[in-house]
């Protein structure tokens, strides 16, 4: 045997790099894919998909929140996905000029086996890292805001402190009431100065406004419920995250960031964050539905962004093969806007009544979530107020079906032969109080302007103190004994306006020897000014200024009285108005007040509740001569409550044409009623019977009447009818007994009340 020899192996520096590279690569992928099937295993996605939020989550490994600067940041949600199934969803960016605050986004990421997708998208506003950071600082905001003061020397507190890109602080971007520095002696003198900055947060339109860095806690809120739409688009993350951007830049909002999962086995949730507060939505594909959430708490109004919603989220469906574009319904929106939170005690000068969304406007429309149409047909401001005109259609007294159904002209329907039964109601508001309905058209106005008409024995020159939606008008003109109808409103484009959208109130073409238009009848007279003004420069004293003439009737159809605005204030409570309108009228003249809600047996007494303004002018009607008043209600206008309506008589023997029986009221009726072209009654709502019902006051002014702080006589004697009758014998005629007295009239049937006018109602001169 013999030994082996020495042997030598050469390698060549490329052999050896090659190997090097070779098993490294082994290596690697050995460990990648162990390393991936232990992660998938235990329900984390090791897939990153921006090396932005990488680098950002890795420096904040540490701490349990990541401070997002932007880009896309995947928490590992997506699980079992591979790089081609991950879905590439939108962005949302910084609007051109607008600030934006720096923000610190804190996650966690939970076990979501129903879910399909989960992706998180952050706002894409990418800048350098901080200039000026401390040591401790950078520990603490990582990826946040970099905060430096002016001054050199730092005073221990915030003021003067602001981002580091940004010129001025951003002052609207804080939520709570901006610090005040005063000093103790600064404070009292400031107060007045004060007040009126944070008054300025309510803006013209009556909402907290951001602009001068008031925020208040306090916001609006959009609910919108959508169904027949597309199914694919329901099921779609990015058609439905792009409209989500879109709804939000196009409505000057700031998408902070969003979260989407996409549901299993069909659906999609999402749920944004703005700087202002969130959006979100859901959605059922199979069924068609989506519900949209939006609220905010800037300045900015939300109704206007129904257009756009409906643009963005109201996808049609896709006809299936063989089916009928026409037979694929049109996508149908409920939708309800809230106010939320505080204004009140926050904002010093807000008035709850000076905005239209904090009156009836905001609950009896915008806040119902059932109807079944709710379409704004008009919204703007005049120089005098709000007017706002909504067409709705309430499932509880019409139907969409049966309304579509009579759109169809040529069909032999009953809903497209009478269509006329079934068209959505509109309704007026002015600074948000609702002033009439299409549906209450008849009742409201016929109740205001017939009983006093009809009561009088000839009524030729009246006048009309409001009434710019034409109604009033067309009702007086209905009378052949007008001669003359004064209209004085002050807002003239109210009327503008209620010509346009509101035809129906002043059309006249069925009355015969009218005109199409009311505002056009040779008869009428409209003067654009303060009606105020107009009488007590007209009628200071019982004689007449420069001839005109008195009226017959005047028809109050303006503000109620208990809106605490200026005008409504003065129109029934000032002395020499109050003067004027008696002066106004003719010696056996008749006003009539259009007063608002009715009360109830669970109100106090008119002149400790919000009727004050009520009683106040009763008073004064009473201490300027009227010899008698009455007071009716009439619950068929389309409010949420009655209203009540007030005739003052100025003469005692015209009253006693008030008390006429039925058939008496109905023979007046058909003597005095011009014709109708259509042959129709040229009355839907008054009659004989109706006028009975408004001959005695409802029971509960008999009651608020007695809760007055000083119980009047009459109520401590509520027994039998000759009680009343005594005390009308007994009566000296000394003036001290009162001209309105719901007790008396309510207790003295039909035959006293003749024997009582005689006593009562006298002439008192």
């Amino acid at each position: 045997m013999t030994k082996p020899g020495n042997f030598s192996i050469q390698l060549s520096g490329a052999f050896i790099f090659l190997s090097i590279v070779i098993s490294t690569l082994i290596a690697y992928s050995v460990g990648w894919i162990s390393r991936l099937v232990l992660l998938t295993s235990a329900g984390i996605n090791p897939i990153r998909r921006d090396s932005t939020a990488v680098a950002v989550r890795e420096a904040s490994a540490a701490s349990s929140s990541s401070s997002i600067i932007g880009g896309v940041l995947d928490d590992g949600s997506n699980k079992g996905m591979s790089g081609k199934d991950l879905k590439q969803l939108p962005a949302p960016k910084v609007l051109a000029g607008k600030q934006v605050p720096y923000t610190t986004y804190t996650s966690k990421s939970f076990p979501n086996e129903g879910t399909s997708t989960s992706n998180t998208l952050h706002i894409d506003r990418t800048v350098p890292l901080p200039l000026y950071i401390s040591s401790q600082s950078k520990k603490q905001f990582i990826g946040g805001p970099d905060f430096r003061s002016d001054s050199k020397k730092s005073t221990g507190d915030d003021k003067g402190w602001k981002p580091l890109n940004a010129d001025t602080p951003c002052h609207s971007c804080s939520r709570g009431k901006e610090k005040m520095n005063k000093s103790s002696t600064q404070e009292d003198d400031d107060e007045e100065e004060e007040g009126s900055t944070a008054t300025s947060s309510i803006n013209e339109d009556g909402h907290n406004d951001d602009s001068d860095g008031l925020h208040l806690p306090a916001g609006q809120h959009l609910l919108v419920d959508i169904k027949d739409v597309d199914s694919e688009f329901l099921n779609s993350e990015e058609r439905l995250a792009s409209a989500m951007i879109d709804l939000t830049n196009e409505s000057k909002l700031t998408l902070l960031s969003y979260h989407c999962h996409s549901l299993v086995p069909i659906g999609v949730s999402c749920a944004g964050v703005l700087l202002e507060s969130h959006v979100a939505f859901h959605t059922w594909p199979l069924e068609g539905v989506i519900t949209l959430d939006l609220f905010t708490c800037g300045g900015g109004k939300l109704v206007p962004l129904m257009p756009l919603i409906e643009r963005l989220f109201s996808v049609k469906q896709t006809p299936s093969e063989g089916e009928n574009e026409e037979d694929i319904p049109e996508p149908t929106l409920l939708w309800a806007h809230k106010l939320r939170g505080f204004r009140e005690g926050f904002a010093p000068g807000y008035v709850r009544t000076s905005n239209p969304l904090d009156e009836g406007l905001g609950w009896s429309v915008l806040g119902r979530l059932d109807f079944d149409m709710k379409r704004p047909l008009l919204s703007t401001k005049t120089a005098f107020q709000h007017v706002d005109i909504y067409e709705v259609l309430d499932p509880d007294n019409r139907d969409l079906v049966s309304y579509q159904q009579s759109l169809f002209y040529n069909d032999d329907s009953y809903e497209a032969m009478h269509p006329e039964f079934f068209v959505p109601n509109k309704i007026l508001f002015l600074d948000g109080v609702q002033q009439s309905t299409l549906y209450g058209d008849a009742p409201h106005h016929e109740s205001i302007v017939h009983p006093a008409m009809f009561t009088h024995a000839s009524p030729k020159r009246v006048a009309i103190i409001g009434g710019g939606e034409g109604a009033t008008l067309r009702e007086v003109l209905k009378h052949n004994t007008v001669e003359k109808v004064v209209m004085i409103e002050i807002d003239e484009k109210v009327v503008e306006l209620s010509r346009e959208y509101l035809k129906e109130w002043s059309d006249c073409s069925d009355i015969d020897g009218s005109v199409n238009d009311c505002f056009e009848d040779p008869r009428t007279e409209v003067l654009y000014e303060d009606a105020m003004q107009y009488f007590m420069s007209a009628f200071p004293t019982d004689e007449a200024v420069n001839g005109t003439d008195k009226f017959d009737v005047i028809l109050m159809d303006a503000l109620d009285p208990n809106v605490k605005t200026t005008f409504a204030v003065d129109l029934y409570t000032n002395d020499e108005c109050i003067e004027s309108l008696y002066n106004g009228l003719a010696e056996s003249g008749i006003l009539v007040v259009q007063l608002g809600e009715a009360n109830s047996v669970e109100d106090p007494a008119d002149e400790a509740g919000q009727y004050e303004n009520r009683a106040i002018m009763m008073e004064k009607l009473e201490k300027v001569g009227f010899k008698s008043m009455h007071i009716y209600n009439e619950g068929h206008s389309e409010f949420e409550w009655p209203r009540t309506t007030l005739v003052a008589f100025k003469d005692a023997n015209t009253k006693k044409r008030w008390y006429r029986s039925v058939a008496e009221t109905d023979l007046e009726i058909r003597k005095r009623t011009l014709p109708m072209k259509s042959g129709r009654p040229a009355l839907r709502n008054y009659d004989g019977a109706t006028h009975y019902t408004y001959q005695l006051p409802p029971k509960s002014f008999e009651i608020t009447h007695c809760r007055q702080e000083e119980s009047p006589e009459e109520c401590a004697i509520l027994m039998i009818t000759d009680k009343f009758v005594d005390m009308a014998e007994d009566d000296d005629d000394d003036g001290s007994d009162d001209v309105y007295n719901p007790v008396m009239e309510r207790r003295l049937n039909h035959q006293v009340k003749v024997k009582a006018d005689k006593l009562f109602f006298r002439d008192r001169t």
